[in-house]
């Protein structure tokens, strides 16, 4: 087990992933209560993605985004592939929707891995691990 006690978890959701460009948000009290579920092991992170500010993205970057959030759950994966076949897109298409995601945990893109192996992830490889060893302990 990680052992990630709360404040942990709250000091890696502000300052590392909640971050537009290179500026990280410092984010209020009530904004990291929602992350409790989650950090707990108790279910997802509590957020729908109409309170998103999703200005900038397409139609299909969207799409991406809201089958992610509905299909794959704490401690599960898939892979780009999979996503594509079921909504008809590349899977090339899908890496790219992920990589431009601004709500790392909210919109889970490091539970899609590629077919041979980790993937990417935009906060770095040993995060994307980090996060996966530490679903599957919790939910797995």
């Amino acid at each position: 087990m990680l052992g990630i006690t709360m404040a942990e978890g709250s000091r890696i959701i502000s300052s590392r992933l909640l971050k537009c460009g290179s500026n990280p948000l410092k984010a209020p009290p009530s904004v990291l209560e929602r992350f409790s579920q989650y950090l707990s092991g108790k279910g997802d992170v509590e957020f729908k993605l109409e309170e998103l500010n999703l200005e900038g993205y397409r139609e299909e970057v969207i799409k991406v985004f809201s089958f992610l959030k509905r299909n794959v759950p704490p401690g599960k994966v898939t892979t780009y592939g999979e996503i594509g076949r079921v909504l008809g897109l590349h899977p090339r298409f899908i890496g790219y929707c992920l990589s431009i995601n601004r709500f790392p945990l909210i919109i889970p893109c490091h539970r899609v891995v590629s077919k041979t192996g980790l993937g990417g992830f935009s906060y770095g490889l040993d995060m994307k691990r980090e996060l996966l060893e530490f679903e599957r302990e919790l939910f797995g």
